[in-house]
């Protein structure tokens, strides 16, 4: 009461506001336990072939139960539309490399990836180079490495919490340079319109 917060030893502290993060954990009760991905908020998620394709040793789902987003995320909506073109490409039949890859060489290729997830000690980098993997799958030539602006967002996030969002980040995909910096602080623009979006700069 009047902002002021019990904790479970009977310590009491006052607060402006209370955030919750909760989080989420993945879960699907509705498939058939051979087929279940099973793992936490990770950046290589166990039995998905490129991080999609679920295998194991029982060939369970025969190469046809497919997962989206299970992967922890960095590259966000670029790594889930790279998974979908993946994904649709593979359902119609235009993935030949992939097609031709044995259940053994795609097992083999799940855990090399899981190695070098624990090796990299990076899951930025990881993701990028997961990302890349799909490209080449798909023949896609787009350069979708935003390692550097990660790095500059991350070092933005570490100096200031409540401000790094409040920067602008060069593009790979046009020469216009660094996006303006916008007018209205983030945290305190309640306006989610397009016209305001678009003004606030």
């Amino acid at each position: 009461s009047d902002g002021e917060v019990v904790f479970s030893d009977g310590h009491k502290q006052k607060f402006d506001s209370i955030v919750f993060c909760t989080g989420y954990l993945v879960k699907f009760p509705f498939l058939p336990s051979d087929i279940t991905l099973r793992c936490g908020n990770i950046v290589c998620p166990p039995n998905l072939y490129q991080g999609i394709q679920f295998v194991n040793e029982q060939n369970s789902g025969n190469g046809r139960v497919l997962y989206l987003g299970m992967c922890d995320q960095w590259y966000t909506f670029t790594m889930f539309k790279m998974q979908a073109w993946w994904a649709a490409a593979l359902t119609k039949g235009l993935l030949d490399d992939v097609n031709n890859v044995g259940l053994q060489k795609k097992l083999e290729s799940v855990k090399m990836w899981e190695e070098k997830a624990d090796s990299m000690n990076n899951d930025c980098l990881f993701q990028r180079d997961y990302i890349m993997a799909l490209c080449k799958d798909l023949k896609c030539n787009d350069n979708l490495d935003t390692d550097k602006q990660f790095r500059e967002w991350m070092k933005l996030k570490y100096t200031d919490l409540v401000t790094y969002r409040d920067y602008g980040h060069e593009s790979n995909f046009d020469e216009l340079g660094v996006a303006p910096n916008p007018n209205v602080a983030w945290w305190k623009n309640f306006d989610d319109s397009l016209k305001a979006f678009v003004d606030n700069v």
